[in-house]
């Protein structure tokens, strides 16, 4: 069957030369076919084109039958079955009206090697910070983005009216034993061993969550430690103003800077 024979290809270019031999765990099997799954979501497909989530179930049916067919059990019997995770994230999106493309991992690289040949201060780093927290976080976008360049979005139904977004005092930096920091401004990245983010109003209504966070020194480019304070610090080279959201672009045309919004 063509989809076996384009998966024992994908088996092939990963150095798998056995699926069922080389991944011992139904763990394993189940996490490789969820890489194999995200490679044909990005067009890496029979037909070399981006394909729908049943499309997606299909290859990974025929791939399983390589497993079935030889008496073993199918690897989407795995405790964590990632593929459905997978799977039902593509469905989910494309049901999403006005989508954006994906950002895949070709373009994530482009950008890390971009954004190094920028001044710390320009905005196109900002927004891959923010881009690289989200990988983390999953954030909507009200809680870092605008609608308008001219105000920011509030919580009405609070009495200060607060910004919806996140605002820097919602995240809190801490060194090695939980110890906080409470002045960053000359803090350097290596001290700082993780952080807290406050998400203040939710969806779920779970107002005032916490979420730690920490640093990542095995991949510093898409650490979200270093993504929240790179924002905060070019927060506050910008306006340095408490309570104002730190996702915020500085213009030529402007004394003040601008928020970033949805089509930045």
């Amino acid at each position: 069957m063509a989809w076996q024979e384009h998966f024992l290809t994908f088996c092939c270019s990963t150095n798998v030369t056995n699926p069922c031999l080389d991944l011992p765990t139904l763990t394993d099997q189940n996490y490789f076919l969820d890489c194999y799954a995200i490679s044909l979501i990005q067009g890496k497909t029979i037909s070399g084109i981006a394909v729908c989530s049943n499309t997606v179930k299909n290859y990974i049916h025929a791939a399983c039958n390589l497993f079935t067919d030889r008496g073993l059990p199918t690897p989407r019997s795995a405790k964590t079955n990632f593929i459905d995770i997978i799977t039902r994230t593509l469905r989910n999106y494309k049901n999403i009206p006005k989508r954006c493309n994906m950002i895949t991992n070709e373009m994530t690289l482009w950008m890390i090697k971009y954004v190094k040949t920028l001044p710390s201060s320009h905005p196109h780093g900002t927004i891959f910070n923010w881009i690289a927290l989200g990988q983390y976080t999953g954030f909507r976008a009200s809680e870092w983005c605008q609608t308008f360049k001219s105000n920011y979005k509030c919580i009405t139904a609070w009495p200060s009216q607060p910004p919806e977004a996140f605002i820097a005092e919602d995240f809190e930096f801490f060194l090695d034993g939980e110890i906080p920091v409470h002045n960053i401004t000359n803090m350097p990245l290596s001290n700082i061993s993780s952080i807290c983010i406050c998400w203040r109003t939710q969806k779920n209504k779970q107002n005032g969550e916490k979420i730690p966070f920490f640093s990542d020194a095995n991949n510093p480019n898409l650490c979200p430690v270093a993504a929240v304070l790179h924002i905060v610090h070019r927060s506050l080279l910008l306006h340095n103003k408490p309570g104002l959201p730190p996702g915020d672009l500085s213009h030529s045309r402007s004394p003040d800077p601008i928020p970033i919004h949805h089509h930045s």
